[in-house]
């Protein structure tokens, strides 16, 4: 089992801090791909997903974006579950602007944020469909079934 971190950038300050709170986190297999918006695609980052899907050798996914944090054991959190049904996305909880997100195992628009799932590389699917890009779409399309986990595996716009 690896895992690849994807992150799009529009080269935000805070990418760094994005990669310092992985990077100790990796193991062996592990990357972190990184893909520039530049010049801006105006799709908050979905072309660079798309792009570094392609380019992933990790047998599941996770998508961050670079004002994002991953919070002290996140990436055990994630193979855990992959122990535990490595077919399935797992959707995790996250901090959103301060308040805990995913209250409610259900998904719902505007009730979803892209940074909370762990995907099989072979259930993920472009990040956009025409009718938009968005989280939302994503995780409609995702290809495996969905299981939901209590692990708090980031901050997302901590500051």
């Amino acid at each position: 089992m690896s895992i690849s971190v994807i992150i799009p950038t529009i080269g935000r300050p805070t990418l760094q801090r994005t990669i310092d709170s992985i990077k100790d986190q990796l193991e062996p297999g592990d990357e972190i791909l990184i893909e520039f918006d530049f010049p801006p695609h105006r799709d908050d980052g979905n072309w660079c997903r798309d792009r570094m899907i392609q380019r992933a050798a990790g047998t599941h996914l996770w998508f961050m974006d670079d004002d994002d944090a991953a919070l002290p054991g996140a990436l055990s959190a994630f193979r855990r579950r992959i122990e535990e049904d490595p077919s399935c996305a797992w959707m995790f909880r996250i901090w959103l602007c301060g308040e805990l997100s995913w209250k409610v195992n259900r998904i719902t628009p505007g009730n979803q944020q892209g940074q909370c799932i762990l995907v099989p590389r072979g259930a993920s699917t472009p990040w956009s469909n025409g009718d938009g890009p968005s989280d939302w779409h994503y995780i409609n399309r995702v290809r495996a079934d969905i299981k939901w986990a209590d692990d708090i595996i980031a901050t997302i716009r901590p500051d």
